[in-house]
């Protein structure tokens, strides 16, 4: 038996996810935002690296979808 709902419960979810990463991990490394520098920081990255990270990724996000 075939569920026809299915595939769009899948992009759905695919969606809800890209949207979760893309404003929560992405935007605040791409507008340098103090919340993503810190964090970086406690971490052991410089805070230069962030726009590197963001951009990458947003890269890997792109490639998702």
């Amino acid at each position: 038996m075939l569920n026809i709902h299915a595939p769009s419960t899948g992009w759905a979810l695919t969606g809800i996810f890209a949207l979760f990463i893309a404003g929560a991990s992405v935007t605040p490394k791409l507008l340098l935002m103090p919340e993503a520098t810190e964090t970086l920081e406690a971490l052991g990255w410089s805070a230069d690296d962030t726009l590197m990270i963001g951009s990458i990724e947003l890269a890997c996000l792109v490639l998702y979808l």
